[in-house]
Order: C-alpha cells, then sequence, then structure tokens
C-alpha cells in the first residue's frame, strides 16, 4: 500500500511540476501576443522584425562607422529608449545614438525615423518605406 501511495504521489508531483514549466515557458515565449512596449519585445515578434526591415534598408545604405540618429515616437513607459537599443541592437556595425543625445547635432551623418515624421532644413532624404525614412544629415 505505501508503494501505491508513493507512485501516486510521485505522479502527482510530476505532473504539477509539468504543468508549471508550461505555464511559464507560455508566459515568457509570449511571441503570439502583441507588445505595444518595446521593453517586452522579443526577437521573433512581429514589432522587432518590423523594425529590423526598416533597419536592413538603412544598413545596404549607410556605410559601416557612420554615426546614425535614431527617431521614434515617444510613449509609455520609455518606449523611445527601448526602440532606440533595439535600433543600436540591429546597427551593430554604426554608432546609433537618440536624438536628446547633447552632441548629435555635430555628430549626426545619417538620420533614421520610425513611425515619426521630422522636417528640417539640414536633412535631405535618401531612401523610405512605409513608416520608416533614411536621411543624409547636411554638416553646417
Amino acid at each position: 500500500m505505501r508503494r501505491l501511495i508513493l507512485g501516486f504521489l510521485l505522479c502527482w508531483v510530476g505532473f504539477s511540476f509539468l504543468a508549471e514549466v508550461k505555464k511559464a515557458v507560455a508566459s515568457y515565449d509570449a511571441r503570439q501576443r502583441t507588445w505595444e512596449t518595446p521593453a517586452f519585445w522579443r526577437l521573433g515578434m512581429p514589432q522587432p522584425d518590423r523594425l529590423e526591415l526598416c533597419l536592413a534598408g538603412v544598413r545596404e545604405r549607410v556605410p559601416a562607422g557612420s554615426f546614425v540618429v535614431f527617431a521614434s515616437p515617444s510613449g509609455a513607459q520609455g518606449a523611445e529608449f527601448y526602440r532606440w537599443r533595439w535600433a543600436a541592437y540591429l546597427l551593430p556595425e554604426h554608432h546609433v545614438i537618440p536624438p536628446s543625445h547633447r552632441q548629435a547635432g555635430s555628430l549626426a551623418q545619417y538620420f533614421v525615423t520610425y513611425d515619426v515624421r521630422v522636417e528640417n532644413p539640414r536633412i535631405e532624404p535618401m531612401w523610405r518605406r512605409p513608416g520608416c525614412r533614411l536621411y543624409r544629415v547636411r554638416q553646417p
């Protein structure tokens, strides 16, 4: 009788453990959800994939080692900061800086906008796709 009770207990513990692991992995993986805040983005989700498509065009047209200012709309919970960090991750061969950087005006060689429009006489359009634009910055 003891072996039977121990066997049932062991099966119950194993089943409970697997159920908890499944819930934990499902909540971490969460690629099927559409997270609006870039702090929760993971590779394989639609949002970083869309940003990667934008930056692939930039990567083809901008020489490595260039200073690129990346602008995106501000949002809740530091969305602009996290998008800028994603851009830096997806453009490792470039120096990606945010528009708020104190030397952005003097260092910028190229300017990328993501889901935001910018008007500035110092920038000239180079390339665009829906939601993404690349500009060359004229030096003063």
